[in-house]
């Protein structure tokens, strides 16, 4: 019966259901009327709550009479699911199809910013002090309080990234019509007469207002359909060696001539009356074309052999100390088709798009897509064919001038000569070079051969002095001595001249390695 104790125990439930409620916000909204207090108005409440996405499901539906005038019948249906806790009874449902940008951002969660702690100071009490008189007071630095860093708490923002599952395989059954006794046209207005669906175009947006008001109870879903229309549709075959070596695939190629955007969603695609397979509609904007691989054509065998080969060098430039000798690669890929059956068949063929080849001979003009190029052809019933494509790359292969002696650079050069890939000035200048590196090799050979006697010297040098040591006193002792010493004199005296020789050669193979370089660079700029 006390009001105060009352008050807190009510708070206390409330705050205790709040806490087990984790995905449940009370929200209490103050208003004011505006006017006389007793008058009842109604309150809007609307609120935006996660969901999981909706996902399409799609049939494509083709007659032979439709395939003849490629086109079919689409329909499609989503996916919706209620996973509240409460029934949705006759709602207005619409959907959306797009990638808008969505995140969580921790809005409820109190944040507080971190202040820095600063100590008070610590005031002492006055002392008396002497002063004494006649001296200048000391002089002090300036003191340079550093400053405490505050850091503040950054608020933690989280974005969250809309995901979509594998959306279920589509229903192949639910139309309730029997196909023998239908017509197409009768087909189209049936399945026509589920679907009452009004769209609106919001840019980067696709809207599907579903006119139909919708049931579905909590924690269920229901599939809803959304369009039934007729498309472009035409059936052809499709081969990539990377996918099917020997097969090609079964493709229909769809364009979507509505006034819809085509949510991504699987799609079971049925032909006279038979499953024919199933593929997935990409995200389709409208007039957007792209082809759909259902099955593989077993009775299309496809093989393909490829060959290259390198052609004979065709000019030749120079540059940095190189001669670059260009030749062509020549690739021939023969693609051999066989249709072993009754029907004329239309066949996309993917061929590889390889680094830097182009095409010299090729039987029709292609498409491109990002990775290949596509040749559409025609194969005739019974037909067996030969597909032969030629593709030509300029390759080179350098050559190092440095390393050639005189006389193989002037088999180059008469091989360039005779080729008329040089011109008199750039063969004169070549055999200018060539005279000069074969004087530098001449002043390397020579300065190897002074450089090797040196050290054969040092290493006689050695061996004397060592029997110079060991050697006694007595007259045959003396006279030996006597020898080695004449002898190491005499190799010192040509070992100065060795070290003489060999820096002038140094000298002189430096200027001419400067020399040849700088004749090379020019061999670039003629």
């Amino acid at each position: 019966m006390n009001e105060e104790i009352k008050k807190d125990l009510k708070f206390f439930l409330n705050t205790v259901i709040a806490g087990k409620k984790k995905d449940a916000k009370k929200i209490i909204i103050n208003s004011e009327s505006g006017g006389d207090d007793e008058i009842e108005r109604n309150i809007f409440v609307s609120y935006i709550r996660e969901s999981p996405i909706w996902k399409t499901s799609y049939r494509l539906i083709m007659s032979k009479q439709q395939a003849l005038e490629q086109k079919c019948l689409l329909s499609g249906w989503s996916l919706i699911e209620n996973t509240t806790n409460q029934d949705w009874e006759d709602i207005e449902l619409s959907l959306v199809a797009g990638m808008p940008v969505s995140f969580v951002y921790e809005f409820y969660r109190p944040i507080f910013i971190q202040r820095p702690v600063i100590q008070p100071p610590k005031v002492l009490s006055a002392r008396p002090t002497e002063i004494e008189e006649g001296l200048e007071m000391e002089k002090f630095e300036d003191y340079a309080m550093a400053e405490a860093e505050a850091r503040p708490m950054a608020m933690k923002k989280r974005a969250k990234a809309m995901r979509s599952g594998m959306p279920p395989p589509a229903p192949v059954g639910g139309l309730g019509f029997a196909r023998n006794a239908m017509t197409d046209t009768e087909i189209f207005d049936k399945v026509k007469s589920q679907v009452k669906t009004q769209t609106k175009d919001l840019g980067e947006l696709f809207e599907y207002n579903i006119s139909n008001p919708v049931t579905i109870k909590r924690k269920q879903s229901a599939l809803v359909p959304i369009l039934t229309e007729s498309i472009k549709a035409k059936r052809i075959l499709l081969y990539n060696k990377n996918e099917h070596d020997k097969n090609s695939n079964a493709c229909l190629e769809i364009t979507n001539n509505t006034n819809l955007t085509l949510e991504r969603g699987p799609v079971t695609i049925i032909y006279d009356d038979n499953l024919a397979g199933e593929a997935i509609i990409p995200f389709l904007n409208k007039e957007d074309t792209r082809l759909l691989n259902y099955a593989v054509e077993q009775a299309v065998i496809i093989s393909h052999e490829q060959k290259s080969e390198n052609l004979n060098v065709h000019r030749v430039t120079f540059g940095s100390g190189y001669s670059y000798e260009y030749y062509f690669t020549n690739m021939e890929t023969t693609y051999k088709i066989k249709n072993k059956t009754d029907e004329e068949k239309e066949l996309y063929l993917d061929h590889p798009k390889t680094y830097e080849f182009k095409f010299i001979e090729k039987p029709v003009e292609p498409e491109e897509t990002p990775n290949y190029w596509r040749f559409k052809l025609t194969l005739k019933p019974k037909d067996a064919i030969n597909f032969k494509l030629k593709e030509q790359r300029e390759n080179y292969s350098s050559n190092y001038l440095w390393n050639y002696s005189k006389d193989d650079l002037l088999k180059r050069v008469g091989f360039y000569v005779k080729q008329k890939f040089i011109d008199p000035n750039l063969e004169t200048k070549l055999k200018e070079i060539a005279e000069l590196i074969q004087t530098l090799n001449d002043l390397r050979s020579k300065e190897d051969k002074l450089n090797e006697e040196r050290d054969l010297m040092t290493d006689e040098q050695v061996r004397l002095r060592e029997n110079i040591s060991v050697l006694g006193e007595d007259s045959q002792s003396v006279s030996l001595k006597e020898r080695y010493i004449k002898k190491l004199n005499t190799q010192e005296s040509r070992f100065e001249e060795i070290n003489k020789e060999l820096k002038v050669l140094e000298k002189k193979i430096k200027e001419l390695n400067l020399d040849i370089e700088n004749k090379m660079n020019l061999l670039s700029h003629p």
